[in-house]
């Protein structure tokens, strides 16, 4: 069950299943890890044609011969490269998002100094910067993830003035490589990527940070933040629970106290390190400094990640979860996506 649970790890990229595998972004062979991204859809072409060979040569075996114990020696053989496949998808352990981190580092100290909150974030931040400037998976290169990280982190360097070397390596990185956001493909653009992205420009402008803002590739980026935001309604947005609170640190504008009514009982606003970052900025809410400090302490000061103690309760995975519990004799109610 660990793998279905991780499955749903982290819906900011996690986001990621839907995706097709872009080799131009591709400078190192991507790991099956469930941070932020998945397997490499080729991966899973191959991994589909493991098992549909198998499949065939099982029922070429058995049309063959009769008899239980050719059947159950091939059923073995199957299982056998199905646990193969399962064993290199790597432990499920959910790794350090640099953009939740770099959220939770901008909360300032809330005795009054003018330092951070959490200063071990800070310190994860000024470890974890990759030789080529950026923050993000070391493992896939992905333009929309990386740049989305490495101006967050960027900026909560610049808030505190602190790494100046690792602030202009950044921003040589995003300079250097905004452009190709509209060269890769949409499918590969993080959940709420047209209204996170657009908001730390406009944090990075106030910064008086060096970043080309009127580069073309960000034009469209601009266009859709405007069209995701038309469609629902702030009336809807201050009432219910829906995806933009994923994105909330991306919003202006808004009823925080309206919207502290959506606070789940742990304090967070979907779980997210960002979002609950950004309400506590916001509004001082105790609830959501609790909620921080829980997740801080639960990765040993170092980085953060999202939804690190949710359970998996989107349907697909519910379902698959569902069917593999009933194939093997479980009493579990179809309801169970509904309860």
């Amino acid at each position: 069950m660990q793998i279905l649970i991780c499955a749903n790890a982290r819906p900011h990229l996690a986001l990621l299943d839907r995706r097709r595998w872009s080799p131009a972004w591709d400078r190192r062979r991507p790991d099956h890890h469930t941070r932020m991204h998945a397997r490499r859809p080729r991966d899973k072409e191959q991994s589909k044609g493991i098992v549909y060979c198998k499949a065939k040569e099982t029922q070429e075996t058995v049309d063959r011969r009769s008899g239980g114990k050719d059947e159950l020696r091939d059923m073995e053989e199957m299982v056998n490269t199905i646990r193969v496949m399962l064993r290199t998808m790597g432990d499920g352990e959910i790794s350090a998002s640099a953009y939740d981190t770099a959220w939770v580092a901008l909360v300032k100290n809330h005795n009054g100094s003018d330092s951070p909150q959490f200063p071990s974030t800070i310190d994860w931040i000024s470890h974890n910067q990759l030789p080529d400037g950026s923050w993000g998976d070391d493992l896939c290169f992905l333009v929309h993830d990386r740049l989305l990280n490495t101006l967050a982190c960027v900026i909560a360097l610049m808030e505190w003035k602190v790494h100046g070397d690792k602030r202009e390596k950044g921003l040589s990185f995003i300079r250097e490589n905004i452009w190709r956001l509209a060269q890769e493909e949409e499918a590969w653009m993080p959940v709420g990527f047209e209204i996170t992205f657009p908001s730390l420009l406009e944090i990075a402008k106030d910064l008086a940070l060096d970043i080309p803002y009127d580069d073309p590739a960000l034009h469209k980026i601009y266009a859709q933040r405007e069209l995701k935001l038309k469609k629902i309604p702030r009336e809807i947005l201050h009432s219910l629970s829906t995806s933009l609170l994923l994105s909330i640190e991306g919003l202006r504008g808004l009823d925080w106290k309206r919207l502290l009514k959506l606070q789940l009982s742990d304090g967070s606003f979907l779980s997210s390190p960002a979002a609950t970052a950004y309400v506590l900025m916001q509004t001082g809410d105790k609830k959501c400094l609790e909620f921080l400090d829980g997740i801080v302490s639960k990765f040993h000061g170092g980085g953060v990640t999202y939804n690190w103690h949710s359970s998996v309760k989107d349907i697909d995975t519910g379902s698959m979860a569902f069917r593999l519990l009933r194939l093997h004799g479980y009493s579990v109610s179809p309801r169970v996506d509904l309860e």
